[in-house]
Parts: C-alpha cells; structure tokens; sequence
C-alpha cells in the first residue's frame, strides 16, 4: 500500500522489506525513514516506485542490503539528528548497494545520493536539479554503468577515498566540478562526457 510517514520511522535489523511496484512513499515533516533490516524496492519500467517529500523528508540506510529499481524520487531533504552528521536525501552506510532505473529530482539537501563506506552498483542512474552534489561517496567501492546529471548546482560526481569503476558519465550544465576525486580515490571511467560545467 501507500505510504505516508509524517514522523521518524525505524525499520530494525530484524525486518526485513519488499515494497512493490505501483507504491508511493511519501516523507513529510521532517520525517526520517531510518531502515537498518534489508529492504528492496521492486518497482518495474512499466508501474514505477515514487519516493516524494515536501522538501524535509530523507532516508537513511544502516548497515544492510538495499536495492531499488525502477523507482523516482523527488524533492527531499536532509536528516537532523543528533547522533549523525548527514546531508544526503538518500544515505547509505556501511551498506550493500544496488540501483537501478533510478531518477532523483528537485534535491533540497548538499548531496542527493549519498554514500558512505558502501559497496554500491549503479545502473542508468538520472539525476536533475539537484541543490548542491548529486553523488557524493566517502570511501567503499562503486561500479557503475551510466549516470546522469543535468542541471546540477554544485559537483555531479564528487569522490573522497573511494575506488570507483564505470562507464557512461554523461554531465551537463553542473556549475562545478563534473568529477572530483580526491582523498588518494581510485578511478576508472570509460565515457565521460562533460558539457556546460
């Protein structure tokens, strides 16, 4: 069914999710979705996941599995908690990674993605108006096949100690950097195109 999370919601290590296609999330309030049991969204190309905020909502993702397909979001925010230091509108740690068919839009928060000492895929990856960095990494490893960044206020992908792999980066109209590697990262990728940055 739809959900609708107006206050902050944890998921324990002990539960374990499957939200299927056709399902819309929303995020309002400031409400935190904090998800440590593993969770998969299962949307599909033809009835799509919709993940929504009024532009305070976010998800953080603790140590666990997590795979979302097929799946927008749009408009969220960044947590405010005490006992972390997070800006991301989606935020995964220490986390086993995988999306695919993934559009994130109108980002309220300084990274849109963000990911910190995870294994992570990427595959057709979309990311359009986004406040500040689109993909920020701190350390762990990401593979990836084709990112998208259109419109994008600070850095499209920005990397610090991390080893990443891809191909197809394909950046427009970022007003800083389309790549940023630093902190000793390690990078391969095949196909970059930077365009207006």
């Amino acid at each position: 069914n739809d959900l609708n999370i107006s206050k902050n919601t944890h998921i324990q290590k002990t539960q374990n999710f499957l939200i299927k296609n056709n399902v819309k999330l929303e995020l309002n309030n400031g409400a935190i979705l904090y998800v440590e049991g593993n969770i998969v969204f299962e949307g599909t190309r033809e009835n799509k996941i919709y993940i929504k905020s009024d532009g305070t909502g976010s998800i953080i993702f603790n140590n666990n599995h997590v795979r979302i397909e097929h799946t927008e979001v749009n408009n969220l925010g960044h947590p405010k908690l005490d006992q972390f230091i997070l800006y991301g509108g989606l935020n995964f740690i220490n986390a086993n990674v995988v999306l695919k068919n993934v559009s994130i839009q109108n980002s309220k928060n300084e990274d849109a993605l963000n990911l910190i000492n995870s294994k992570t895929y990427l595959k057709n990856i979309s990311l359009k108006n986004i406040q500040s960095d689109a993909i920020d990494i701190d350390f762990g490893t990401m593979n990836f096949t084709k990112i998208i960044c259109l419109n994008v206020k600070n850095d499209c992908l920005d990397l610090s100690g991390a080893k990443t792999d891809g191909s197809i980066l394909n950046v427009d109209s970022v007003n800083d950097k389309g790549l940023s590697a630093g902190e000793n990262s390690e990078v391969n990728i095949i196909d970059l195109i930077m365009e207006n940055s």
